[in-house]
């Protein structure tokens, strides 16, 4: 019969008895049938939620008032209990689960407590609980049931009698696979990163680094984003103290391993953590520098270039200015040349005074040269071959003293060089003309 201290949700005066267990759920349940009864095993195995309910009540009330009996009494009650809750958990209706996880706290601290129940009977009791709260951390559709899932795991592992079994972290650092459910990923994720905090890996907490990253390197092979993320929110809190353990979990650090978004932002984090600036962040800088340094550049070439054709100008000036008999034509020679290719430039250029026609060929040069350099002579010696202004003085006491050798020596140039002077000298005149 129910409880006088059932909640009110169980409560209903027109609740009709449940159907008797099948050969098979009383197959399952005969031993707790032994002990608890077969009405409430009964109500537990219904497929009314009420029955259910009323059932836990029941369990509750007789745990309640249990009194203290001989080891083999409790023991039997013990595995009972645990065999109804382990029922009511898988329960999808949220009062009936909430009340479990009630019954199920009641066992394992107050009862154990009080009638000190053996280490075995606690492992017994735990591992047939963990795999049912842990895959209620991946409900979709009640809310409610998947919180509380998560939050009394939590409080299960650091319950007094649970917590030295250290048998709660190892449930949950069981790796899984990538193709479990996202919101089952990223509950199991999110408890062991709760769990680390309050159990921190040591001797006897049930987490070491090897387990806790064999764990988070199967989270970081998931195809959701968020399981992801909080695998690698667990890899970086361990890696702030067993920085060189971690690292023999992953991948070398290269330039290949970082293609990959999952490890880059993992060795992003490491650098951070190190202290030392990320290969990202020292391309970025070099290409900073190699940019400023191209700027800088740009800027000086401009500044030449610049320079360069205020020096051509002036240039130019200076020789248009020296030119006596040649009127200026600045304008239209500097337009002319800037146009043409440079070693046309200089083949049509005076080496002597710098004028610049496109007329100047060869011949043109020549024609130049004899009538209108600026800075050239002839010989007033010979008046036969061309100088340059400046050294005119020196060439003429040159040859002055060379001629008074030869005459004193008697060495007269003979009648074929006469003849070649005589016909070069037409040729000059003939140019002249």
């Amino acid at each position: 019969m129910p409880s006088q201290e059932e909640p009110p949700e169980f409560s209903d005066p027109n609740l009709k008895k449940p159907k008797k267990l099948s050969p098979e759920h009383l197959n399952d349940a005969q031993k707790a049938v032994n002990v608890l009864g077969l009405d409430l095993v009964t109500r537990a195995y219904s497929k009314n939620w009420a029955h259910r309910g009323n059932a836990l009540v029941q369990l509750r009330d007789i745990l309640e008032s249990h009194p203290e009996s001989p080891k083999s009494d409790t023991r039997a009650l013990w595995r009972a209990a645990i065999k109804v809750v382990e029922r009511t958990l898988k329960d999808n209706v949220y009062q009936v689960f909430n009340l479990s996880v009630k019954v199920l706290k009641q066992l394992i601290s107050d009862f154990a407590i009080k009638h000190r129940v053996t280490k075995g009977d606690m492992i017994f009791g735990v591992e047939k609980s963990m795999p049912i709260l842990i895959s209620k951390t991946g409900e979709t559709i009640n809310h409610q049931m998947q919180k509380l899932a998560k939050e009394f795991i939590v409080d299960l592992a650091m319950l007094p009698t649970v917590k030295p079994l250290a048998l709660v972290p190892q449930h949950c650092v069981k790796p899984f696979s990538s193709t479990v459910a996202a919101k089952l990923g990223t509950s199991r994720c999110e408890i062991v990163e709760n769990l680390l905090i309050a159990l921190p890996i040591r001797d006897g907490s049930g987490f070491t680094v090897d387990n806790v990253m064999k764990f988070s390197r199967e989270a970081l092979q998931h195809s959701s984003g968020d399981v992801r993320n909080v695998a690698e929110n667990i890899i970086t809190a361990l890696y702030k103290d067993y920085s060189k353990q971690v690292r023999k979990y992953l991948p070398p650090d290269t330039e290949t391993a970082r293609k990959k978004l999952k490890y880059r932002k993992l060795f992003q984090m490491f650098d951070e953590i190190d202290g030392k600036p990320s290969p990202e962040a020292e391309k970025q800088k070099k290409q900073e520098k190699e940019k400023k340094k191209d700027e800088q550049i740009k800027s000086l070439q401009k500044e030449l270039n610049l320079l360069q054709e205020q020096s051509l100008q002036v240039a130019e000036m200076t020789r248009t200015a020296s030119r006596s008999r040649i009127p200026t034509r600045l304008s239209y020679s500097a337009q002319r040349r800037t146009s043409m290719p440079k070693l046309e430039v200089l083949e049509k250029t005076c080496v002597f005074c710098g004028e610049f026609r496109e007329g100047f060929t060869d011949a043109g040069l020549d024609v130049h040269y004899w009538k209108r350099c600026p800075l050239l002579m002839r010989c007033t010696h010979c008046k036969q071959s061309l100088t340059e202004i400046a050294n005119a003085t020196a060439l003429c006491v040159t040859v002055t003293s060379m001629t008074r050798k030869t005459t004193h020596g008697r060495n007269m140039p003979s009648t074929n060089a006469r003849k070649t002077v005589a016909a070069t000298r037409n040729s000059i005149y003939s140019i002249d003309s």
